[in-house]
């Protein structure tokens, strides 16, 4: 009877065993994964005329919920500048002091664009070699957090080079080292 009762402890323990890990994997498969790319929109340095508002450049990458569910309570923090090709040795990549703090929800398969301005005007004169990539461009750095429908928290960080191609399609590149979720 002893060995009865010890076999169907075990396979109970198995079960239960299969059983977690079953959950675990449909939670994989069905929780929300932010990750953010190259948007459309893109905007280059632009001196216009008097009345009308000067234009920096900025970058618009779009954060997509590749998952299954909402992505809740999601936080941005993004930064955008023109930098170095390549980057100095030792940069860090600083974040932004200010986060968007609840920036609401990505539902599943949505897209949500985010916004990058560069702080400074760069001079006029280096607009064209901004734009073109050849030793500085504008770059867009930042991390992301969220909440899945289980209650936990994740994090996805992103940094893109964009440059604009002579027939001014805009070309992004990922920054090595710089994207990463979990």
């Amino acid at each position: 009877m002893e060995r009865h009762i010890s076999e169907a402890a075990r396979s109970a323990d198995a079960m239960e065993d299969i059983a977690t890990k079953i959950w675990q994997g449909n939670k994989a498969i069905l929780r929300a994964y932010l990750t953010v790319t190259v948007g459309g929109i893109n905007l280059f340095q632009e001196r216009r005329e008097p009345g009308q508002s000067d234009l920096k450049f900025e970058t618009r990458p779009d954060l997509t919920n590749t998952g299954n569910t909402p992505a809740r309570n999601v936080c941005i923090r993004i930064a955008a500048d023109i930098l170095s090709i390549p980057i100095a040795e030792g940069f860090q990549f600083p974040l932004p002091e200010n986060e968007i703090k609840n920036a609401g929800i990505v539902g599943a398969h949505q897209t949500m664009i985010l916004a990058g301005t560069v702080e400074n005007f760069v001079p006029d004169e280096d607009i064209g070699m901004i734009k073109e990539g050849r030793t500085k461009a504008l770059c867009t750095w930042g991390l992301i957090t969220y909440d899945d429908i289980f209650g936990m928290n994740h994090q996805t960080r992103f940094g893109h080079w964009i440059v604009w191609n002579p027939n001014g399609k805009v070309v992004g590149y990922y920054i090595a080292g710089q994207n990463d979720s979990d």
